[in-house]
């Protein structure tokens, strides 16, 4: 299988490619590095590692059920890549955190199709970083104000 970004995989896999749930999956490409995010809720987001998307294809787990490249997923990756915004789903911090939230705010204003996927990547990073849980409240808390009813 050839496995490339924008591609969306459907099947009873968690992102440590164990029995879950029916979960649908689409890959991203950032820096050159695929791996799939979560689809199901944006405000949820989790990564499978590629070769886990690999292992549950070849053992029919997960099967591919379109490729989308206009999807909003798609958008915001290419957004990021635009503003020299590295994939951050691993932790956030610093400058990095400061031009996520910016741009979320700048995505909200315009309306832009990929916000409550970037607010999930927000989300994500805060969670899976090494910092107080004060500030983890507080950008969680400023992210769900600039969600407002988006």
């Amino acid at each position: 299988m050839d496995i490339s970004e924008s591609q969306i995989y459907e099947g009873p896999v968690t992102a440590l490619g164990g029995e879950g749930p029916n979960a649908r999956w689409i890959v991203v490409n950032p820096a050159g590095r695929l791996h799939a995010h979560s689809l199901d809720d944006p405000l949820d987001l989790h990564c499978m590692p590629i070769g886990l998307l690999q292992i549950a294809f070849d053992a029919g787990r997960v099967r591919l059920i379109d490729t989308q490249p206009d999807h909003p997923v798609i958008h915001l990756q290419r957004e990021k890549e635009r503003l020299g915004i590295r994939d951050t789903h691993l932790g956030l911090h610093g400058a990095q955190l400061d031009a996520m939230l910016q741009l979320l705010e700048k995505a909200v204003a315009t309306g832009a199709d990929y916000a409550r996927y970037l607010a999930g990547e927000i989300l994500a990073g805060v969670a899976a970083s090494h910092s107080a849980a004060d500030e983890m409240r507080a950008v969680r808390d400023r992210v769900m104000t600039m969600l407002g009813g988006y």
